[in-house]
């Protein structure tokens, strides 16, 4: 047992040293030795062996629990929800009869703004489900998406009209044919009413011929009809990408009618999928690309790739901003794909960036990634790791990207912690970086589990909250008592309790962000006289700090119309003569922006 005193201040040490100090190259305390990688599960086989520990710790904020402790196989996806009035939705992964899982579904709770539910364990669904997805729905209402097996495998949605009481209705979702399931859902909510449904699939067996293919599917009255169904995108085909794995996509948050959602992001390439017409129409744009994707069979040197983990975010502008971990992979001979358990390196590109190579991801270096401003997370070298828990993904995994009204970005990650032991193995804790640049620069990591109660703690699978409430991160995980997993690798580890721990975060108090509160209102401020106008209105901007201005046009679903660049300012009383003949009659929200602030509001038009 370690020391309690040494290592209270080996916790100050983090803190103080988190943003300063990385690797140049890959540590020496990482073993970087390759290992078979995993290509494949049975849908319905995913247990393991080994007896239940009581989980020793009491821990504050515990939303839920679960035994089984496999949340993602790799992106997770939205699950939960924070409204205006403080009250939270939360849904996760749950089941408690292993080895089996014949109880496996979503479990859930419902914070009212004072306190969190009692739990009963029961899931949402009556069936065995996974593939656990939340959102809000309709004005009022929240909505659980899942899989289940019944002849084939099919989606099934489980929603209600007031969040945190009353029973569920369900409707499903079938695949696109006779034999062809689909499952591992993805989904997105959007539209006037908050009842448009965007879900992301893969098949359970071949299609188009993929081992497994990418589906999409829309439905803009809350699922009584679908007007997409099952649409397939070539884009994402075999002449890209060899097979579909599950998990290894993920939706942002809607701007307006401006969608996009991440596909890819393991061994083979990365793309972002994104739509202007709320999915009508959509472009392809590349992340990141290798010469072997897709792949044609044999010997391979070492490359750099994804680790399967992504998400996304859009800015005030509609700009996909993107978040990944890196893997380092190798085909032998025989066509056996490995990978490299000691991969470390969270990787941040936005649409500005040209698009990432295998050079710049890099097999053997973290140097190009940091040249390019796109190394955002890493594992500190003050002190040798012991050992890891296997997950298949790299060393700093699982991120979240958020974007708030001023542009400031925030990325939570799951990272392997040094100093944080148990003799064995280490233990990986939540980070957290942030940026309020639009991502030209970073604060710095920060550990979010210093806390004496996490001291033998592994927190995995962080998810956020879509949106800052009252200047609030809010932010979930899985904790346990051992690294590892029990289900996938039940040689590794025992079934424990395994805790979903919700948390708030205050935003000022992270390092970088706690000096920047004024900024909101006091940097810059706009009026515009007369309001509502025609064709003309003259803005008076008022400036703390010179800098160049520019103002974003939004209708009132959140749709951008325009950016308009109004040149460079001085500190103090600017004018501007506002002229635009487009602007069709109605309610406009803007946002004036410089590279230090912003500030919205909205005009009418007559």
């Amino acid at each position: 047992m370690k020391n309690l005193y040494f290592l209270i201040f080996l916790m100050g040490m983090i803190i103080t040293t988190l943003g300063q100090h990385r690797n140049d190259i890959i540590p020496a305390h990482l073993s970087h030795k390759a290992e078979k990688y995993r290509i494949s599960f049975d849908e319905n086989s995913e247990m393991g062996t080994g007896q239940k520990q009581q989980a020793a710790l009491f821990l504050d904020d515990v939303a839920g629990t679960t035994f089984y402790d496999l949340q993602s196989y790799y992106s997770l996806q939205n699950r939960m929800h924070v409204w205006p009035d403080g009250s939270i939705g939360l849904a996760w992964v749950m089941g408690f009869q292993y080895p089996n899982w014949s109880d496996l579904g979503s479990g859930y709770n419902y914070y009212d703004g004072s306190i969190w539910g009692t739990q009963t364990g029961q899931i949402v669904e009556p069936q065995s489900s996974s593939g656990t997805n939340y959102s809000s729905f309709g004005s009022n209402g929240e909505i659980v998406l899942s899989h289940h097996l019944l002849n084939d495998w099919q989606l099934s949605f489980y929603y209600r009209g007031n969040r945190g009481e009353g029973p569920w209705q369900n409707f499903t979702l079938e695949g696109p044919d006779t034999g062809i399931g689909i499952a591992w859902a993805s989904l997105m909510v959007n539209g006037a009413d908050n009842k448009t449904l965007h879900v992301n699939v893969k098949t359970t067996s071949s299609y188009s011929g993929q081992g497994s293919a990418f589906l999409y599917s829309r439905s803009q009255d809350g699922g009584n009809t679908w007007d997409i169904l099952h649409q397939y995108f070539p884009e994402l085909g075999p002449d890209h990408i060899n097979n579909i794995p599950r998990d290894c996509y993920s939706w942002a948050q809607p701007l307006g009618d401006t969608i996009a959602f991440t596909a890819g992001f393991t061994n083979l390439n990365g793309y972002v999928m994104k739509s202007y017409d709320n999915g009508d129409n959509w472009e392809r744009i590349t992340v990141y690309e290798n010469p072997f994707s897709p792949y044609g069979g044999g010997e391979t040197p070492d490359f750099g790739a994804g680790d399967g983990t992504s998400s996304i975010a859009l800015d005030s502008d509609g700009n996909a901003h993107v978040v990944f971990g890196r893997m380092v992979y190798y085909y032998d001979n025989l066509s056996t794909l490995y990978y490299y358990p000691d991969s470390e390196g969270l990787i941040y590109w936005n649409e500005s960036m040209e698009v990432l190579d295998t050079t710049t991801i890099s097999s053997y270096t973290l140097d190009y990634l940091e040249e390019g401003g796109h190394l955002i997370g890493w594992i500190p070298d003050f002190q040798p790791l012991v050992g890891w828990g296997t997950y298949y993904v790299s060393l700093t995994s699982w991120p979240k990207i958020i974007i708030d009204d001023n542009n400031w970005i925030f990325v939570t990650y799951s990272g392997v912690a040094p100093t944080f032991d148990n003799g064995s193995m280490n233990f990986r804790h939540i980070y957290c970086n942030s940026s309020i640049d639009g991502g030209e620069s970073w604060n710095g990591m920060i550990d979010m589990n210093t806390d004496l109660l996490y001291l033998f703690s592994e927190c995995i699978f962080p998810g956020l909250a879509p949106s800052i409430h009252d200047s609030h991160l809010h932010l979930f995980f899985q904790e346990d008592v051992e690294p590892g997993l029990y289900v996938m690798t039940g040689q590794q580890t025992n079934v424990t309790d395994n805790n979903i721990i919700y948390m708030k975060e205050n935003v000022y108090n992270i390092p970088g962000i706690e000096n920047n509160e004024l900024k909101l209102s006091g940097k810059i401020q706009l009026m515009n006289y007369p309001n509502p106008f025609r064709e003309n209105t003259i803005l008076h901007i008022t400036m703390e700090s010179p800098g160049k201005v520019n103002l974003g046009i939004f209708d009132v679903s959140g749709k951008h119309i325009k950016t308009i660049d109004l040149g460079f300012m001085n500190s103090g009383n600017n004018v501007y003569n506002f002229s635009d003949k487009e602007l069709k009659p109605g309610t406009y929200f803007y946002n004036l922006s410089t590279d230090k602030a912003s500030y919205q509001g909205k005009f009418m038009v007559q």
